[in-house]
């Protein structure tokens, strides 16, 4: 059995330090970021919220990066939406979600929205940020949450 750091943990030369060696190595790695207080855009184009993570990951590692906030608008049926991206580009292998608010409400505490990527970096180190965008009027955050998970497993 051959894992994320090439130990081959059938070899019968392997010391108790490659075992534990090999573990370390599944274990991943996590950073998080969380933001309060809110914020707002009025742009129909995505733009960044204060939800962004540098992060460093082995080529080849399986990346997972997901995130919510919390949103609301000025004014019923505005469309709010965000999206996971990777150096300041849209992550390809993601998805969105979107609401439409109901009532108009400055307080960014209406709903939770989220957005989740996989991704496998070919360089180690990467800026994972979740942008948002609103069809029309003005959006509001009140809170938000990411995180960025290095899964270690590779063939």
């Amino acid at each position: 059995m051959t894992f994320a750091d090439n130990y081959n943990l059938r070899n019968a030369a392997v010391s108790f330090n490659d075992v534990a060696n090999s573990v370390d190595a599944l274990a991943g790695d996590q950073n998080t970021a969380i933001f309060s207080g809110v914020s707002n855009t009025s742009s129909a184009a995505y733009v960044v919220t204060s939800l962004s993570l540098a992060s460093t990951a082995l080529v080849g590692e399986i990346v997972e990066i997901e995130a919510w906030m919390c949103v609301s608008a000025d004014a019923a049926n505005r469309r709010v939406e965000c999206a996971i991206h990777i150096d300041g580009t849209i992550a390809a292998a993601g998805f969105a979600s979107a609401w439409n608010s109901v009532r108009a409400d400055t307080n960014g505490l209406d709903a939770w929205i989220m957005s989740k990527a996989v991704y496998i970096p070919a360089t180690p180190t990467h800026t994972y940020a979740l942008y948002w965008k609103t069809a029309a009027g003005t959006a509001y955050t009140g809170r938000g949450f990411m995180q960025v998970l290095n899964r270690a497993e590779r063939g």
